[in-house]
């Protein structure tokens, strides 16, 4: 939960542009995010060689950098569908507890007026 806040109060203070209400750990973050970011538009912007790029039936060209980016994309989207995927299967196992619960709650109910 705290996560959630911090990523609000970061979102915030970077509109704003108040970083004094930025905690050091967060400012320490920014930064990093920040240097990763500048490493990664140095080498986007350095990198617009095109390469031909073979995939089953199709065969095009395209720059290092876009190639670079859409990859980064795919995996991210990829992890992400993961991510789904589990949090789906707790929510069914919780859904499942949960029903379990109740009968079993009803069934202790019954046995007190019984």
């Amino acid at each position: 939960m705290s996560n959630n806040k911090d990523k609000a109060t970061i979102s915030e203070s970077v509109i704003s542009m108040d970083f004094s209400k930025l905690t050091t750990s967060q400012k320490i973050k920014l930064v990093v995010v920040c240097f990763v970011f500048l490493i990664f538009l140095i080498a986007f912007i350095q990198n617009f060689d095109s390469v031909q790029v073979k995939f089953v039936f199709w065969s095009f060209s395209l720059s290092i950098s876009l190639l670079i980016l859409l990859s980064v994309l795919a995996g991210a989207l990829a992890l992400f569908f993961r991510g789904e995927r589990k949090v789906w299967k707790k929510k069914k196992t919780i859904e499942g507890l949960e029903k379990k619960i109740e009968k079993l709650q009803m069934e202790i109910d019954q046995l007190k007026k019984g």
